[in-house]
């Protein structure tokens, strides 16, 4: 990373790194925020929002065809 960083070593050895990284990141904490509280929260809140979203398009296309 390093000579990556002095520019002595191409990209790749960034996207090694990068990639080391993702896998720490879905090994050791994925898991467990996919059953907390917070992620529960973030869940409701999406499928809420695309509801309201899909609601809101049926309205103004069944609009614009009586129009």
């Amino acid at each position: 990373m390093e000579g990556f960083l002095l520019g002595d070593k191409d990209h790749e050895v960034f996207f090694e790194v990068q990639e080391e990284v993702l896998k720490t990141l879905e090994e050791k904490f994925y898991p467990s925020f996919l059953v907390c509280e917070l992620y529960q929260k973030m869940q409701a809140a999406m499928e809420e929002t695309s509801s309201s979203e899909k609601a809101d398009a049926g309205n103004f296309l069944l609009e614009s065809v009586i129009i």
